[in-house]
């Protein structure tokens, strides 16, 4: 395991607030979290030329940030803001990026974005979800069934932790494939019987459909953990019907990892308040209890590429200060605008938009800078793309013939290259979009 930069005694207020502290109440957490936040506002300007000069320009100092309450001063960042820079920009010194574990995300935007963090981070991040698993009634003997994309591994990310608490019989986590056909993944959550499902809304929402038109049984889980996209109301009811059990939802993002997960008293979302600030703003201000605005975020413990007040894209409706459950993290009542769709074949099968988009974002050169993925119709699916400058020569080509070999995409599949994707109505980027009417969004169950 590389360990330049990898441990660093700023991250363990963040392990012990998991593992011995606790905290008793609202005010102790928010002292712990000001105090991070000095930490990190003090970090990112000594060591970090983009956010040196961001403060340089808003005329602040890092000592004027002393509080949560300050933090108003500081310009929103979005990643429209970072995608330009230099890697040397963006990273603090003394991280080399080489040494770093790297996430590529595609984002809801469709711009791909590279985030960088130390091997100790990313553990730390980890196992605050793995806290809010627990906290949603996972036991840590569960096997847990994961119906999501199957990723490699990034070399510099050892997994001698997780392999010893397996070893243990602990944290164990089988992934299935959310790209193979509904019936396959009914095939696999059959044979195993998990106890505990995890996975993608959208995904696990299509294969409940499945079960339910066809009459496929899945074996009813202790319970069902669903992320990555917008978990709408239909959705979770029928998912609950299919699997017989309940659905506690999450909210992340590549950026942050965990950002809430869902109270099992209230159905409102627990902010993971110990790792991050969350602001919930609306016309720039901070948005009341019940009102809905966007998704700000800092993390008080990515010090290897710090994000302070970073613009999601997303929007959420603001909750309560402290959960009615007496827990003492804030809230958020419902996340809005993370949904994401399905491709429909001309035959009537289903294909998630991903297993397009994951080729250009795991490519191993680079040629696109932002692209949008349309539906058309049943027999026109295009993609379209602002490259980054010129395109390398056959690269545009291969990538053509790659996603036309898929089955159902022969002949239904172009890309066309532009200087700009327009911005939808709501003020977002949609990195995919359908022109199908809703009538015609249905899984071929023949």
């Amino acid at each position: 395991m590389n360990r330049s930069a990898a441990f660093d005694p700023h991250l363990l207020p963040g392990l012990a607030s998991l593992f011995i502290t606790g905290f008793r109440d609202r005010q102790q957490l928010q002292r712990f979290r000001d105090r991070q936040l000095r930490l990190l506002v003090r970090h990112a300007c000594r060591n970090v030329p983009y956010y040196r000069s961001l403060f340089d320009r808003a005329g602040i100092r890092p000592s004027c940030i002393r509080s949560e309450a300050d933090l108003a001063a500081i310009p929103v960042s979005r990643k429209e803001d970072l995608l330009p820079l230099a890697t040397d920009q963006v990273v603090a010194a003394g991280y080399p990026p080489e040494k770093q574990i790297q996430r590529r995300s595609s984002g809801t935007t469709g711009v791909p974005f590279t985030i960088r963090r130390t091997w100790l981070e990313e553990r730390l991040l980890q196992a605050f979800r793995w806290r809010a698993l627990l906290d949603s009634g996972l036991r840590p003997t569960d096997r847990i069934g994961a119906v999501a994309r199957i990723r490699d591994i990034h070399p510099n990310d050892s997994q001698i932790i997780l392999r010893t608490l397996n070893t243990l019989g602990l944290c164990r986590t089988s992934m299935i494939d959310c790209f193979l056909p509904f019936a396959e993944i009914i095939d696999q959550l059959e044979r195993h019987r998990f106890p505990v499902i995890t996975g993608l809304a959208g995904t696990l929402y299509q294969t409940a459909l499945h079960s339910l038109h066809t009459g496929r049984g899945i074996p009813s889980p202790r319970l069902v953990v669903t992320g990555g996209e917008t978990l709408l109301p239909h959705m979770r009811s029928v998912i609950e019907a299919a699997f017989g059990t309940r659905v506690c939802d999450t909210y992340g993002s590549h950026e942050f990892n965990l950002l809430a997960w869902q109270c099992r008293t209230t159905g409102e979302y627990h902010l993971c308040d110990d790792s991050l600030i969350i602001e919930i703003l609306r016309g720039g201000r901070p948005a009341k209890p019940g009102e809905e605005g966007e998704v700000v975020v800092t993390s008080l413990f990515s010090r290897a590429m710090p994000f302070i007040r970073y613009h999601l894209g997303d929007t959420a409706i603001q909750g309560e200060t402290g959960c009615a459950c007496g827990a003492p993290f804030a809230t958020i009542k419902e996340i809005k605008g993370r949904t994401i769709e399905f491709l429909v074949l001309p035959d009537g099968r289903l294909m998630h938009p991903f297993q397009i988009i994951r080729l250009i974002v795991h490519a191993p050169r680079q040629w696109v800078r932002q692209y949008q993925l349309v539906q058309e119709s049943r027999e026109s699916i295009v993609l379209r793309i602002v490259p980054l400058g010129n395109p390398p020569p056959g690269l545009r080509g291969e990538f053509e013939r790659t996603v036309r070999a898929m089955p159902g995409m022969g002949g239904i599949f172009r890309t066309e290259l532009t200087a700009a994707i327009p911005m939808e109505p709501s003020g977002k980027y949609a990195v995919f979009k359908t022109l199908l009417p809703n009538g015609q969004i249905r899984p071929n169950l023949r």
